[in-house]
This record gives structure tokens, sequence and C-alpha cells, in this order.
């Protein structure tokens, strides 16, 4: 009976961390949260959910599952996605607090009591402000930085994204973000939607030691254009004013020629800037129809109201916390 209620008290902290090919930093990674946790508090979870990696990811977290109760692992069916990964873990959760981290190790587990020490000092949510320490070429910095920037307007983020892959959230926080169960999932942009207070810290961050980052260039322009129309309506917007823009060019143009008939009793010669003006314009209503298009696929599919992960398999647990 006390091992029941043992089970079913709220932990201080819960860890949740979306797996994907780390099936060699599973163990590193969990012995160095355990070291960091064990002194802040002996109350609290890492839930580490599968996203249906291709490695033995899984086998190592259900390994883990059986040494120690406190490590509980959660299995996808199919690969879903990193923020799908996440909103289950959230789920899942049961902590006062929650921290949310990659499973590389590129942002270490100590730096968690830093974050859990500003997040006493009263705000609801704590982001890690990476320092980073890597040997990427300058170049690879630059476009890094010129890609979230331009997110970030896009979207309307209030803070950089880039710095939204590790952080503390309370409670109050979790259970708001658990609500929203749209298919257009983009953790860092609900975190903003929500509100509370929020800050971010400076921490260390290194270069991966394990493995390799599945994110291609192509997956994070896909990621980024999902937070976008999810969250904002400034490609519509954008949309909108390209073709007042070019009505206003077209009519120009058409007053131009008519008064130059009209002075110098000749038109102007040649095909090639009509057909330059009509492939243009061509081209312009595709695109401005192709934004409108993507709009209607994420309301299309979410009116199907599909869950928005499928679970094959758990490791000590039961149902999720927000049921």
């Amino acid at each position: 009976m006390a091992e029941n209620l043992s089970q079913l008290a709220s932990p201080e902290i819960s860890v949740v961390v979306p797996v994907y090919g780390c099936a060699e930093c599973l163990i590193a990674l969990t012995s160095r949260l355990i070291q960091t946790l064990n002194p802040i508090t002996t109350e609290y979870e890492i839930i580490l959910v599968n996203d249906f990696s291709p490695d033995d990811s899984w086998n190592v977290v259900k390994q883990l599952g059986k040494e120690n109760p406190k490590i509980k692992g959660i299995h996808f069916s199919r690969n879903f996605g990193q923020h799908f990964a996440i909103s289950a873990g959230l789920d899942f959760a049961r902590g006062k607090w929650t921290v949310v981290m990659d499973c590389d190790l590129q942002d270490p587990p100590e730096e968690i009591t830093k974050l859990y020490a500003k997040a006493m000092e009263g705000y609801d949510i704590v982001y890690a402000v990476a320092e980073f320490r890597g040997d990427k070429s300058w170049l690879y910095q630059q476009m890094r930085k010129v890609y979230f920037n331009l997110y970030d307007r896009l979207a309307q983020n209030k803070f950089k994204t880039e710095n939204l892959s590790f952080y503390i959230i309370s409670a109050e926080v979790r259970e708001s973000v658990c609500q929203f169960r749209e298919q257009a999932r983009h953790i860092s942009s609900l975190l903003r939607h929500v509100g509370f207070k929020i800050v971010g810290i400076p921490i260390e961050h290194v270069e991966r030691e394990f493995g390799k980052s599945s994110y291609t260039f192509s997956k994070r322009l896909n990621l980024a254009l999902i937070g976008i129309i999810a969250h904002s309506s400034l490609l519509l917007k954008f949309s909108l004013y390209i073709g007042f823009l070019f009505s206003f060019f077209s009519f120009g143009f058409g007053i131009y020629i008519l008064l130059l008939k009209l002075i110098t009793g000749t038109s102007l010669p040649g095909w090639t800037s009509l057909a330059i003006l009509v492939a243009f314009s061509t081209g312009l209503i595709l695109s401005v129809l192709g934004i409108i298009g993507i709009y209607l696929e994420k309301i299309y599919l979410e009116t199907k109201r599909r869950p928005l992960y499928l679970i094959k398999e758990k490791v000590n647990l039961q149902k999720p916390s927000h049921e």
C-alpha cells in the first residue's frame, strides 16, 4: 500500500527526453542525470520517449527501466517526430517541475541545477541560452543565426527559438501545453503562446560526442514551416501584400503604356517584356495558391482529430498524468 502511494505521489522533477539515434549515449545520459538530480531531490523521474529509433535505443531503455524504476520509457509504434515525442513525455510527466532536453548530451545534464535554481526565484519557464564551444565553422554559425532569426520573425516569437531545446517548466505550464492537441506540433511556439513568467540563463553547450544529428536542412525547413503556419497567419498576409504590390505595379505599367501611346504615338515594342511579365505573374499566383494550399492542408489534418501519437510499449508507466 505504501509503495502504491509513493508511486502516485508527484515527484519534484520530471525529465523528458525524446530519443532517436542515441543508443550509444543513453547509459551515460541517465547516469549523469541521476548524479545531477540526487543532490537536488530524491523524488524524480526520467522519461525516455523512443521515437521509433532505428538503432537499439528501445532495448537500452527497457534495460535501464528494469535496473531503476525511476527511469521510464515510451516506445512509439512509428516515427512521429521530436515534438510529438516531447508531447508524449509531457502527457505522462507528473513532476512539480519538468525538464525537457535532447538525448545527445550537447546540453550537459549538470546544467539542470542552474535551471532549477533560477526557477526557484519565481519563474515558470527557464530556458538555456547556449554558449556554444564546439568546432562548427563561422559560416555554419552565421547561417544558423539567419535561419532562426528569420523563423522567429515570421512566427512572431518573443524569444529565440534556437534556445528552446533545453528548459524547465512548472506543472502549470506543462498542463497548459498539454491542453493543446493540434497536429501542427511545435513546442517552442506553444510555450510562447501560453505565456507565464519566462527567463533565459546562459549555460555551456558542447559538441556532439555520439552519433550524428538526424535533422537535415530539409527537416529543419519543414519544422520551421510548421511552426510558422501553426502559430501565425503572416504568410497569408504577406501573400496579400505581394498581390497588392503586383497589382499596383501592373496598373502603373498600364498607365505608362497608355501615356506612351498618346504622347509619342508609339507602343512599347517587343514580346520579351510581355513574356517575362506573364511568367512572373503566373509564378506569383502559383506561389500564393501554394501558401493557401498549405494552410488548407493543415486545416484538413486538424479536422480528422487523429491522436498525436500511438504507443506500442511502455516501461514503468501507467496513464498520462493529464487524464
